[in-house]
């Protein structure tokens, strides 16, 4: 799924900003983007919003998630290098 996504950021036409692409919405609707614009050969940023706040790893409540994720398609598996939490005020923290 994650290969997919990045593939379709491919497809996407390149802009000056950051274009963020919906690449899939799960079953609690937490929607989920990928940023064209940084897509490499293995690597992009994602933007998962929340549809509810979501409690992480660290116990605090998120609106959103911007994650750098590099993926390895063939092996069918990927890890997330960086994490940043978004409250609703808009401040952040890194994600453990």
């Amino acid at each position: 799924m994650l290969c997919l996504a990045v593939f379709a950021l491919g497809l996407a036409t390149p802009a000056v900003a950051a274009d963020w692409v919906q690449v899939g919405i799960d079953s609690d609707n937490n929607t989920t983007f990928g940023d064209a614009d940084s897509r490499t050969d293995d690597r992009a940023w994602f933007e998962i919003r929340y549809a509810k706040p979501e409690k992480i790893g660290d116990g605090k409540f998120y609106n959103k998630i911007k994650k750098l994720e590099e993926m390895d398609c063939s092996g069918k598996r990927s890890r997330t290098l960086t994490a940043t939490g978004y409250f609703e005020s808009g401040n952040s923290r890194a994600c453990p």
